[in-house]
C-alpha cells in the first residue's frame, strides 16, 4: 500500500535480474524540502528489520545500493533496505550552532544553508515505522565515509532508536567525539583500511575537509567502554578483495553488545574491501534488537 509520504517514481531501479531485487524511488517531505530515497521492501507482510545505508560525500543512494548489495540480500533475508540521498551529495553531521569549516559549508550555500539531516533521518525512521514497514526494535544504520560521520552523529544523539550500527572507512569526527554521550550502548561493526588517505586509520585530518577524526584504536576503545566489553578479544584473519589481508578483532564479552573491527591491511577508502559487505553487515545486525 502506497501512503501519502511514499511516492513511487515512474521507473524503478533493478539491481539485476539475477538478484531479483527492485529498488523503488520514494520521497519524504521534511523541513520544506522533498527528500529522496530508494527503498526495497520484501513481499512478506508486516514490519521488518530496517537497514539504512548512508553514502559518502559526492555519492548517491543508488551508488550506495550498488556498492553494498544490501537490496538483493534484503529480499532473501526479509529486511527492508533504504538508501537516502543527501542534499548536495553531502550529509550535514554537525550539530546546530557548531562552526562548519568553509570547505564543508560552501556546498550548503546553494540550498540556503546546512540541512537538518539529523531530523530528516529521525523523520524517515518514524515514517517507515508508522506505516508498518519497519520494526522499531530492529533499526540499523550503516555509513560510508561522510555517511559514517552522520551515523556517529545519530549514535551520539539518538542511540535509543538504533539496534546496531556499522562504519565503513569512517570514524567519529572532532569535535563530536568530545561531547558524544549515547543514551544506551550500541553494538558496532567497523571496517577501516590502513592506507586510507581520506579518513586516516591512525586519525588526523580528513582529506581537504578542514576537520580531524579519531583513530581506529580510539574508535574501538570508545565503543568497548560504552558497551561494557572485557579485555578478551578474539583475533582472526580473513582474505578480502584482491587478496588483501584483513585482521578481525571481535570483543564478544560485552554487557551490552559486541564490538568488531575489520582492519584491512593496505586498504584504501572504499566500500568494496570486505568479503561481500552485505552478508558481513547483516550477519552482525540480525542478532541485535532493542
Amino acid at each position: 500500500m502506497i501512503r501519502p509520504l511514499l511516492v513511487l517514481a515512474a521507473a524503478c531501479l533493478f539491481i539485476s535480474a539475477a538478484d531479483a531485487a527492485v529498488l523503488n524511488h520514494a520521497t519524504l517531505n521534511f523541513g520544506g524540502k522533498t527528500r529522496d530515497y530508494l527503498i526495497e521492501v520484501p513481499s512478506a507482510p508486516g514490519p521488518k528489520p530496517l537497514v539504512i545505508a548512508l553514502h559518502g560525500i559526492g555519492g548517491t543512494g543508488e551508488a550506495m545500493a550498488e556498492a553494498t548489495r544490501l537490496a538483493p540480500l534484503g529480499q532473501q533475508q526479509g529486511f527492508v533496505a533504504v538508501f537516502p540521498d543527501a542534499l548536495v551529495h553531502q550529509w550535514n553531521w554537525y550539530r546546530p550552532g557548531e562552526t562548519i569549516p568553509a570547505v564543508e559549508g560552501n556546498r550548503f550555500t546553494a540550498i540556503g544553508g546546512p540541512p537538518d539531516d539529523f531530523g530528516f533521518l529521525k523523520a524517515l525512521i518514524a515514517d517507515l515505522v508508522q506505516r508498518g514497514i519497519a520494526d522499531p526494535k530492529r533499526v540499523y544504520l550503516v555509513g560510508f565515509s561522510n555517511g559514517g560521520f552522520m551515523t556517529t552523529r545519530m549514535a551520539c544523539d539518538d542511540a535509543g532508536a538504533l539496534a546496531a550500527i556499522a562504519l565503513i572507512s569512517s570514524s567519529i569526527p572532532t569535535p563530536l567525539d568530545q561531547d558524544c554521550h549515547p543514551a544506551k550502548p550500541l553494538p558496532i561493526v567497523m571496517e577501516k583500511g590502513t592506507a586510507d588517505d581520506h579518513v586516516p586509520y591512525n586519525g588526523g585530518y580528513v582529506l581537504d575537509r578542514g576537520f580531524t577524526v579519531i583513530s581506529a584504536d580510539q574508535l574501538s576503545a570508545f565503543f568497548i567502554a560504552l558497551d561494557g566489553c572485557g579485555p578478551a578479544v578474539n583475533r582472526t584473519e580473513q582474505t578480502g578483495v584482491k587478496n588483501v589481508k584483513i585482521d578481525v578483532a571481535a570483543w564478544a564479552e560485552c554487557k551490552d553488545g559486541p564490538v568488531t573491527l575489520y582492519k584491512v591491511n593496505g586498504g584504501v577508502h572504499t566500500v568494496y574491501q570486505l568479503p561481500p559487505p552485505a552478508p558481513t553487515l547483516w550477519d552482525f545486525f540480525k542478532t541485535h534488537r532493542l
